[in-house]
């Protein structure tokens, strides 16, 4: 449960119980009660004042995402304009963020069973990839890492991935890209989804919209539980044989409310998300159970706001999370919470697009706080960022600057991005970039192992790629090369614990081509088609020679292919991940695996109401397969799933 003091101490009072449309009047009373992280959030709505909007008698009208992307440059940019590689996805595609970036993204997903799921981006580590919530890092001070695996999709509108260092946009924690998950206003109506499938798996979620006059409002939930149950092979049995594995039930859910007023030329919304998670973490390969569990709740509360200022827009958005992470192992008498606060702002005008060049210059504020048996810390920070797009016939240029500044630290990242459209629909693109990556609390302040000397890990990135883009048809190839260091690990010390230390460099080069294709086969059948394969060689130099990284695969391959046949849709996905290292000399190593998956869906539309019912076969041939060790993954499941809305 929540206390009274949620979100640093932060309580946030709606005094208006109805918006006034005549009077324009908005009043919102923060109570900061002495905590640092408050006046942040109490800046954030102090600029928001400048933003509410002018009385209007206009009539309903339907606010829609515009279809431009800002994320790979902090500017309004078309896909095909942008100077790096850059994914947009719909988050309805799937049910978890964990799966849609895992099949539809040259990300790998490293899974530990069933239950955590984190980042892989070209090599580097879950820590090194930001994850965002519509700008805002939302990554755990503690960890510096999201698990995936707790994030439905439920509340998101879109997934944008940036491939390579976004650090000029967006600091620390972006080395080796950006995945930016974006919500925003729904369609008006209801939507109902329910699912129940193998292993106790089962689902419930609706989100429901309005619209009157400037004013749209949403709000959604989600339940879901699984008993993962399952078999799986066991290595602690001579002969192997197969046992079921015990303590991995999850059990998680969320609820999501957003508030938005606009008008032609300004914005104000508020959008709030609370989650609670309980999960086992089951033991494999062993023949005692050690009743592991672990609970995990967040609540955040984000705002944003623009308005015109002359020929400029200036806009303004806050953050607010409070996490708390619970773990309990029975057998070494551990019962350990640890709570995180996590607080930014950003401010930033951007001038309208010109002839040549379109300007946006801002800055950027934080504040962090964990609190653990065996940690206490916060942090403030501060930043400067400008980002630029000038245009020069068929060639777009893209500098970008940002300056982050922490006590005792500093980081200056410069980027040059460039975009030359070769052919009516042909466009090449280069990019270059330098990042950085702060130090966790765990890295600097760990009771005992913290190592407060600790240097930020840097790094350079380089990109170059190509896209061809038609309708909806689509193919980009990307070459990429990378050089971190400082590289923080943990290692064993004489005293008998671990300790970080920045003693490595990593070195990634490698190749990604994504491709998408739908036509009519026949009169009666359309074909959509996905394909996505990448090729990574993610290395530490060392003075015995370069090893691999481990648990990174040097290839991926996905392909995704539907028919569609009036009401009737069949899909089949392949996978295929290739050898991981789990040793640093490459001794031992995870065999490459290929899994299927398979759907057949039935739409049915009305006037009012349209229901989608499909049937889902995960693993169908059945396979035995791990992400990393001692995970086993499920084995063939299945699922069925209806789609309910109502217009």
């Amino acid at each position: 449960m929540y206390t009274r003091s949620a979100a640093c101490g932060v309580s946030l009072f709606l005094v208006a119980g109805k918006l006034f449309c005549g009077s324009g009047m908005r009043i919102l009373i923060i109570e900061t009660r002495g905590k640092p992280g408050a006046w942040l959030l109490l800046c954030v709505f102090g600029f928001l004042a400048l933003f509410l909007p002018r009385p209007v008698t206009a009539q309903d009208s339907t606010y829609v995402l515009p279809q431009i992307t800002v994320t790979a440059t902090r500017l309004p940019s078309a896909l095909l304009q942008v100077p790096m590689r850059l994914t947009v996805l719909d988050a309805k595609q799937s049910t978890a963020v964990a799966d849609l970036l895992s099949d539809y993204t040259t990300l790998y997903i490293r899974r530990y069973g069933s239950g955590l799921a984190s980042i892989s981006q070209r090599g580097a580590g879950a820590s090194q990839t930001a994850v965002l919530l519509d700008g805002h890092s939302i990554a755990s001070p503690q960890l510096g890492q999201v698990d995936l695996s707790l994030l439905p999709t439920i509340v998101l509108s879109s997934v944008e991935i940036v491939s390579g260092t976004g650090a000029s946009m967006f600091g620390t924690g972006a080395m080796a890209g950006v995945v930016n998950l974006r919500t925003g206003a729904s369609p008006t109506g209801i939507e109902v989804r329910t699912a129940a499938g193998s292993f106790g798996r089962r689902t419930g979620a609706f989100i429901a919209s309005t619209q009157q006059g400037r004013i749209h409002a949403s709000l959604a939930a989600e339940l879901y539980g699984d008993e993962g149950d399952y078999e799986y092979v066991s290595l602690a049995h001579f002969p192997p044989r197969a046992v079921s594995r015990r303590g991995g039930d999850q059990r998680r859910n969320s609820i999501y409310g957003t508030l938005r007023w606009g008008e032609a030329d300004r914005s104000l919304r508020l959008a709030g998300w609370l989650s609670n998670a309980e999960r086992g973490l089951p033991s494999v390969h062993t023949f005692q159970h050690r009743r592991e569990r672990q609970w995990d709740r967040h609540a955040r509360l984000w705002v944003a706001g623009e308005r015109p200022l002359g020929r400029a827009t200036l806009q303004v958005s806050g953050l607010l999370q409070r996490g708390m992470l619970r773990y309990v192992n029975p057998m070494l008498l551990i019962d350990d919470t640890g709570r995180t606060v996590v607080s930014s702002f950003d401010a930033e005008i951007r001038t309208a697009e010109g002839a040549v060049w379109q300007i946006g210059a801002g800055i950027s504020a934080g504040y962090a706080r964990a609190r653990h048996p065996r940690l206490e810390a916060h942090q403030w920070r501060g930043a400067a960022f400008m980002s630029a797009t000038g245009t020069y016939g068929p060639l777009r240029l893209y500098p970008a600057l940002r300056l982050d500044y922490y006590a005792e630290r500093q980081a200056v990242n410069p980027r040059l991005g460039a975009n030359l459209r070769v052919a009516q629909r042909l466009h090449v693109k280069v990019s270059a970039g330098r990042a950085f990556r702060m130090p966790t609390f765990n890295d600097l302040y760990w009771r005992p192992g913290g190592n407060p000397d600790l240097l930020p890990e840097r790094g350079w990135s380089y990109d170059m790629g190509a896209r061809w883009q038609k309708d909806r048809n689509a193919v980009e190839v990307s070459a990429f090369a990378s050089l971190f260091t400082n590289q923080i690990v943990w290692q064993p010390t004489s005293e008998g614990y671990w300790s970080p230390a920045n003693v490595e460099r990593l070195l990634g080069t490698g190749m990604e081509a994504s491709g998408t294709w739908q036509a009519p086969l026949v009169q009666w059948l359309d074909v959509r088609v996905r394909s996505i394969v990448s090729f990574t060689d993610s290395r530490i130099p060392g003075a015995n020679g370069a090893r691999r990284v481990r648990l990174v695969p040097r290839n991926q391959l996905k392909t995704h292919v539907e028919g569609i046949a009036g009401p009737w849709t069949v899909g089949i996905s392949t996978l295929i991940i290739g050898e991981r290292a789990v040793t640093i000399d490459d001794a031992i190593l995870l065999p490459q695996f290929a899994i299927m998956n398979a759907t057949l869906s039935l739409h049915l539309g009305g006037t009012l109401t349209s229901t989608t019912l499909t049937l889902r076969t995960n693993n169908a041939l059945n396979v035995a397969y791990e992400y990393t060790p001692n995970s086993p993954m499920p084995p063939r499941m299945w699922q069925l799933e209806c789609i309910l809305k109502l217009y």
